[in-house]
């Protein structure tokens, strides 16, 4: 194979590799994916990688957060002892707030058959 047939052959697997890259381009312009993905990544107050990659229950917390900071308020989340019962019940029934004002008495969350209960230490 001489060298103009090999340079002949470069320039068509580079003008195939833009051939997809213009073609990947297009379709995220046309799905506006960019743009509605920095618009969710602003309403839900996380970072734009996060929108694409993690869950809704992670969106659904990131909300909660920010109102729950909104009324002055502090989210109670479970401790890693809770966390390593595996109870599924406590991590769903953990979402509950406490005022700030309140912050002098501390909180844990224990796990009982009944799922989670909080009780207030003094």
């Amino acid at each position: 194979m001489d060298l103009i047939s090999f340079s002949f052959f470069r320039w068509k697997v580079v003008d195939y590799y833009m051939i997809r890259a213009k073609g990947s381009l297009k379709i995220l312009d046309r799905l506006d994916l960019i743009g509605r993905t920095s618009e969710l990544a602003k309403l839900f107050g996380i970072q734009f990688l996060e929108v694409l990659t993690r869950g809704s229950q992670f969106r659904v917390e990131s909300i909660m957060l920010r109102l729950v900071r909104a009324k002055n308020m502090v989210a109670v989340s479970p401790t890693i002892k809770v966390k390593s019962f595996g109870n599924p019940t406590v991590s769903s029934r953990s979402n509950c707030c406490f005022s700030a004002k309140s912050q002098a008495t501390s909180a844990r969350i224990y796990s009982s058959s009944h799922g989670a209960r909080i009780k207030a230490l003094h």
